[in-house]
């Protein structure tokens, strides 16, 4: 059954379309510090179809392992370019057909005078590259747990565009 948001079916219905059509998904995390990949993997099926997770929580982590570069770290780590970079990285580091990616400030201080429930998310493919910002209210706990769940809705949505609720 699909259309569930914000719900375990939500991550059951994402591996339900990854295994239909053939693809793989890796994730890059930042300030969900790998609840995004546990989400899905708790799901049945779901070693068919994720590649992996790489938690990038500091910035030279970021720079090492997803090869983003100097220049948009500088820039600030919460920005449009880092997690396109982001997601572009482990989307090669990983061989996955399809990635997402975030980074942003959980809270509950301003990180680099960016303010809290900031984040960014973006996705990439062999055709595709996009991203999505959100303003997300809500104590640390719901600024991390709304973005898993605006995670695994922007995989479905972009990557999966017949995709509807009932």
């Amino acid at each position: 059954m699909i259309g569930t948001t914000g719900s375990a079916n939500s991550a059951s219905e994402l591996i339900d379309l990854l295994t239909a059509s053939g693809l793989t998904l890796g994730v890059a995390e930042s300030l969900t510090g790998g609840l995004v990949t546990s989400k899905l993997t708790r799901v049945h099926g779901a070693s068919a179809v994720i590649r992996g997770g790489v938690v990038a929580y500091s910035p030279d982590i970021k720079e090492l392992l997803l090869h983003v570069s100097s220049e948009a770290i500088a820039q600030g780590v919460v920005s449009e370019m880092v997690a396109l970079q982001m997601a572009l990285g482990v989307r090669a580091l990983l061989t996955a057909d399809i990635s997402v990616a975030c980074t942003g400030v959980a809270g509950p201080g301003s990180h680099q005078g960016i303010l809290p429930g900031t984040v960014w998310i973006a996705g990439a493919s062999e055709h595709y590259q996009g991203t999505k910002l959100l303003m997300i209210n809500g104590d640390r706990d719901q600024v991390r747990e709304e973005t898993v769940d605006h995670m695994i809705d922007f995989v479905r949505t972009t990557f999966f565009p017949g995709w509807s609720h009932p």
